[in-house]
């Protein structure tokens, strides 16, 4: 029951919400999750984003596949790729390198309850 209430909620943010695209001719990640609101969705697009992420609304962020590439961040300074500072926030469809070209998880969660993540 508890799921269905956390999917409506969702939905109905989705729907009330804006979409906000990202390219890397774009400012960047960053700047779109400065402009966005609650319940709004991100669509991110594929290349390199050198720059770390706090998200402190409820949004979607999501990476769009382009054949067989996702958009990559790397991290710009820091070991945080990623900090999450509210619930519910979607995430998907991102690969995280560190400035070596390795893959690196490097998510930090702050005060999260109910987040949704999926990495590739």
């Amino acid at each position: 029951m508890e799921a269905i209430v956390i999917l409506a909620l969702l939905a109905i943010a989705l729907v009330d919400g804006r979409i906000i695209s990202v390219s890397e001719k774009d400012p960047g990640i960053q700047s779109a999750i400065d402009e966005a609101v609650d319940g709004d969705e991100i669509l991110v697009y594929c290349g390199e984003y050198s720059e770390n992420l706090r998200i402190d609304k409820s949004i979607v962020l999501k990476g769009i596949k382009n054949f067989s590439s996702i958009p990559v961040i790397v991290p710009d300074h820091g070991d945080n790729a990623i900090e999450l500072l509210k619930n519910e926030i979607t995430l998907s469809g991102f690969r995280i390198l560190n400035d070596e070209g390795k893959v690196k998880t490097s998510l930090r969660l702050i005060q999260i309850i109910t987040q949704y993540m999926t990495l590739n």
